[in-house]
Parts: C-alpha cells; structure tokens; sequence
C-alpha cells in the first residue's frame, strides 16, 4: 500500500481526493496548506503528493519548492 499525502484547502475537495485515494487502495495523509504539507512530509515520508496550487498560507507551487529542498521530497513524486 502506498502513503500518499492529499493536499487542499477546501475541505469538500480535500474530502472527495481522499475517498478517491482510499478506494484505490492508498493510506492517506492529509494537509490544509503548503505549510501543514511540508511538517506531514517530513513525519511520515509519503511515496507520492498530490497537491492544490492555490491555497492560503503556503501556496503549492512554494510548498514544492520548499519540499525539493528538503531530504524527504527528494526524488517524491508531487
């Protein structure tokens, strides 16, 4: 079983992504923000991201930024 973090913003999408995922089989870690998302990267080291672009606090684009700089989004498929 793959971990995969599922991050958004709005809780209905966020809540529709990880039905999706848990229906394929997936465990999933969840996050609020860019933020949020960075602190879940490094806690449980997940095989895969999928993330929204445009939230609040830390958008996606600066979380993946800020994800390849650090040891455990390196080579993590976002």
């Amino acid at each position: 079983m793959s971990r995969v973090l599922a991050v958004d913003d709005s809780p209905a999408l966020l809540g529709l992504l990880v039905k999706c995922l848990r229906e394929g089989g997936h465990e999933v870690i969840t996050a609020s923000n860019g933020q949020e998302a960075l602190e879940q990267l490094q806690r449980h080291a997940p095989d895969m991201v999928v993330t929204d672009l445009n939230m609040p606090v830390m958008t996606g684009l600066d979380f993946i930024e800020a994800a390849r700089a650090k040891p455990a989004g390196q080579g993590v498929p976002i």
